[in-house]
């Protein structure tokens, strides 16, 4: 599919030419519904096959929904369209919900969108339609929805409005959590000098790693959905990992020595245009050095791998000619797994939610919007494995390709060694500055496209212990 700027109607046009099948169409829809505040969102089977007559189970208002998504290419008859509502409403009752969520990308005028509602009789129906998604991904929160799905850009007039609506935001969340922000870092403080932390860092240079023993470890969630495996026993052989993410500095070296993977020079077209956004030609943002590195894709995030296994005299993991293509038994530097990264991140406390407990607070990472940027890696406490920013500040790319199936579990996970795998999304983990406190937590998992970038992604390094 070929990449544009959005005219007005491209959006629109797209939804309803849909060429991605029945699992993307699903997956949209589960995104579509998290930004309408729908919650607990588990999509049952998104690759297909016998589903429970659901395609999406979720929550809101204290009420259970089953979630349906139509997603035929090109425009459809209504006579089909309420036939596919119909069929869909027995899942209300199979699945002992509430009512049903019905997202198609079928335009439906006011007294269709009525007769659909007559079709329900006295079962709760709520739809979302053409017009009402593709408003939804035309606005400022879902322009990130719309380049992973349907490759749209945002223009210039859409960019403006993002940095606005952000930057309206940060304001309104620093000022509802002014009052809070400052007992807790009071709190904290009186407890950083009772434990005499004195400086976090202290001892540890950037580029330093932690060494993760051999073992097995409880991966995943008791609650498991799309964003959390349900929890099953996994094995890693050690390995070492870096304390800190890899910085704005770190990456000015690797593109100084690499400048085919400087900003302007775009090694292919898997870089988008919003790689190293915020940088001024092959400089970082001012007094950022020590800031985590952010709008960069896996494929940079591979390349920068490569760079670094040669300049220790190592042996790259990633072919410089395809980066996808990859080899997981050399020693040179790559990127972590998921089994890795989530081991990583438990350290001593396994069955914790988070890296550091079961509770979390601003004091000791940099989520929710309460910063509204990236902060210098260290600034928080390290976990037990002395392992900074694992969670919080920023996520950060894994080897992994995405399996959404919900009865994959941690243990069948197959990391990608050595078949070209451009067509796959991507793992992520970790949550940053941006993420609620859910995304922070250590079974969280998320995916994105490796050529794409955010102002919230980068990336640490792994090697052989």
């Amino acid at each position: 599919m070929t990449r544009r700027r959005t005219n007005g109607n491209e959006t629109w046009s797209r939804l309803l030419d849909w060429d991605r099948g029945q699992p993307a169409s699903e997956r949209l829809s589960a995104h579509i519904l998290r930004a309408e505040g729908y919650e607990s969102i588990d999509p049952s089977h998104p690759l297909g096959g016998p589903d429970g007559l659901k395609d999406v189970v979720c929550q809101r208002d204290s009420l259970k929904w089953i979630g349906a998504a139509y997603f035929p290419r090109g425009p459809q008859s209504f006579h089909r369209i309420k036939d596919k509502l119909h069929g869909d409403l027995d899942g209300v009752a199979a699945n002992a919900a509430d009512g049903i969520v019905f997202v198609t990308n079928q335009e439906l005028r006011l007294a269709e969108r009525e007769t659909l509602q007559t079709v329900a009789g006295d079962k709760r129906v709520e739809l979302y339609h053409l017009e009402r998604i593709a408003s939804l991904l035309d606005s400022p929160q879902c322009y990130g929805l719309r380049l992973d799905f349907l490759d749209i850009e945002m223009n210039r007039e859409e960019q403006l409005s993002f940095i606005a609506t952000r930057d309206r935001m940060i304001d309104e969340l620093k000022s509802e959590m002014s009052h809070l922000r400052s007992d807790v870092i009071d709190a904290f403080g009186r407890l950083q000098n009772r434990l005499s932390f004195g400086d976090l860092t202290e001892g540890f240079d950037i580029g330093s790693m932690s060494s993760i023993p051999a073992g097995s470890f409880l991966m995943g969630s008791k609650e498991p959905g799309i964003n959390h495996f349900p929890l099953n026993e996994v094995y890693t052989d050690a390995f070492k990992i870096d304390r800190f993410p890899i910085t704005n500095g770190q990456f000015k070296d690797f593109i100084n020595d690499c400048p085919e993977w400087g900003k302007d020079a775009s090694v292919s077209f898997h870089m988008n245009t919003y790689y190293l956004f915020t940088w001024q030609g092959d400089m970082y943002p001012r007094g950022k050095k020590d800031h985590p590195v952010t709008w960069v894709n896996w494929l940079a995030a591979a390349a920068f791998c490569n760079w670094r296994s040669q300049k220790e005299g190592r042996t790259p993991c990633y072919d410089c000619e395809n980066l996808f293509s990859f080899d997981f038994e050399k020693d040179g530097y790559r990127l972590p797994t998921e089994i890795e990264y989530e081991k990583a991140a438990r350290g001593d406390k396994k069955q914790s939610v988070y890296p550091w407990g079961n509770h979390i607070n601003e004091a000791i990472a940099n989520y929710g919007m309460v910063v509204g940027d990236t902060t210098e890696v260290g600034k928080y406490p390290p976990n037990t494995f002395g392992i900074f920013d694992i969670a919080g500040n920023i996520k950060e790319w894994c080897q992994d390709d995405w399996d959404h199936k919900p009865e994959t579990t941690a243990a069948d996970l197959i990391v990608n060694r050595g078949d070209p795998h451009d067509d796959k999304f991507k793992v992520f983990k970790g949550g940053s500055w941006g993420s609620n406190e859910n995304e922070l937590a250590c079974s969280f998992r998320a995916w994105l496209l490796p050529e794409n970038t955010n102002p919230d992604m980068g990336f640490r390094t792994v090697k052989k212990a």
